[in-house]
């Protein structure tokens, strides 16, 4: 495209030149010489000339680039609501009551506590324990050695049968007494399928407890 200032000449050569051209095909007057007539001509072909290289300018003169248009930027959509996300679920799931294990010790059918014995002696210890809990014991619980004086307990020995809440339950130990005399204290645990241990007492902390006395040896005879 034309510049402004550019338009505006074109315009004003324009204009000049039909005014020369219209006088120069005027007819002389009577009182006009050859040399003024031709003194008037004189400017045609100059002001042509100009006007010609003027335009060929303008027409050899380079097109500007014109700027590219800046693409709008894309927008996100926006995010979808969903009514019923932020709902509260009117029904709670409900879950069902955990049992719970607690034991009580009955009596001692062998090897009442501080029994006297030989060193290293072989003994059966026999508790009788009650299920005061809530949940049925099954062949998967165990009785499980925790601390003190293992007098030869294996780590766990299995229930020998169910045990429903409100039944007792023999537990039976083959047990060795230590060789060197003393009162020794070894103590146990239940422990369920899942390894949960428990023992006696209201909140099934106490251990069950076993103590026996080691004689020393006699005297040899002299």
């Amino acid at each position: 495209m034309f510049s402004h200032h550019r338009v505006r000449l074109i315009t004003v050569l324009l204009l000049l030149l039909a005014v020369i051209s219209a006088c120069a095909q005027a007819e002389p007057t009577p009182t006009q010489s050859l040399n003024t007539v031709l003194s008037q001509d004189a400017p045609t072909p100059v002001v042509v000339r100009i006007l010609n290289l003027d335009l060929l300018a303008i027409a050899a003169s380079p097109t500007p680039d014109l700027p590219e248009p800046t693409p709008l930027p894309t927008l996100a959509p926006l995010p979808t609501q969903n009514p019923t996300a932020t709902g509260s679920n009117s029904e709670s799931t409900r879950s069902e009551p955990v049992c719970t294990n607690l034991a009580e010790y009955v009596k001692s059918l062998s090897a009442p506590d501080n029994v006297s014995l030989k060193s290293e002696q072989s003994f059966a210890k026999i508790w009788q324990i009650k299920n005061t809990g809530t949940c049925t014991w099954t062949k998967e619980y165990s009785l499980v050695y925790a601390s003190g004086e293992a007098m030869g307990s294996p780590a766990s020995v299995l229930l020998p049968n169910g045990v429903n809440p409100g039944e007792t339950v023999d537990l039976r130990l083959n047990l060795i007494a230590p060789a060197e005399p003393g009162t020794y204290t070894g103590n146990w645990y239940l422990q369920d399928e899942s390894g949960t241990v428990f023992g006696l007492g209201t909140d099934g902390t106490q251990p069950i407890p076993l103590t026996i006395v080691v004689k020393p040896l006699p005297d040899p005879p002299t």
